[in-house]
């Protein structure tokens, strides 16, 4: 081999040893910014309850593993979380061991998804015109129309009793739960309770079609697991 060739296979060398290099220290760089998120950016204090009520103003009492989501990629792991419906927040704990004393909560943004045990939370901006806003659970996602589900707690007042038999009725808490289907330009339309408003709003123009394909797979659109597989079923 001549000395010519000899040194242009060094400094061939050198030139890609050295662009190797650069795109290392580029990514090495880019996943230090990923890792250096920490929970603390995304924490706030956590709402108190003042009043005093029958029921959980929780869905779950248990805090359970959850981690902060964005885009597919998981921002922040090993956290452990409740969601109090009552005040539509979700409370984080950064150990299970960890006192409920001086909770925190997720500061609420619609750039995070919450998952929480196999379930995932997004946050929408209140919006009077379609009367939305807070945290929404995600049942499905399609190429037409997601299924999302509110979860809260409706408070009824109490009430002093109107004789000695009745006794008074102290304020309570209840679950209530409502279903929206959301287009793609995120405008939001809940579904109705009634199982035949139900059909025809889904449906449309198409309720004959829906109501025969929910006969033939003996579905219960006013059943959850039911009403996802027909939403399914009008993405396709």
């Amino acid at each position: 081999m001549n000395n010519s060739l000899i040194l242009l296979l060094v400094v061939s060398i050198l030139i890609f040893g050295s662009t190797n290099a650069q795109q290392y220290s580029e990514n090495n760089s880019q996943n230090s910014e990923k890792s250096s998120v920490t929970i603390e950016e995304y924490l706030t204090s956590a709402k108190k309850i003042t009043q005093e009520f029958k029921g959980s103003p929780f869905i779950n009492e248990t805090f359970v593993a959850g981690a902060l989501l964005n885009n597919n990629e998981v921002l922040i792991s090993n956290i452990f979380l409740r969601y109090n419906a009552f005040q539509d927040e979700f409370q984080v704990k950064k150990s299970m061991n960890a006192a409920e004393t001086n909770l925190e909560a997720i500061r609420k943004t619609q750039d995070v998804y919450i998952k929480i045990a196999n379930d995932i939370y997004t946050y929408k901006i209140p919006d009077a015109t379609q009367g939305i806003g807070g945290y929404y659970q995600i049942l499905l996602e399609g190429n037409t129309f997601d299924l999302f589900k509110k979860n809260s707690k409706k408070f009824i007042e109490g009430a002093d009793s109107v004789n000695k038999m009745t006794g008074n009725h102290a304020a309570r808490i209840v679950d209530e739960s409502f279903y929206y289907l959301v287009n793609s330009d995120g405008k939001f339309m809940e579904i109705p309770s009634s199982k035949r408003k139900r059909i025809d709003a889904i449906g449309g123009s198409k309720t004959n079609e829906l109501k025969k394909f929910i006969k033939n797979n003996k579905l219960n659109i006013n059943k959850e697991e039911d009403l996802i597989k027909i939403i399914s079923h009008i993405n396709d």
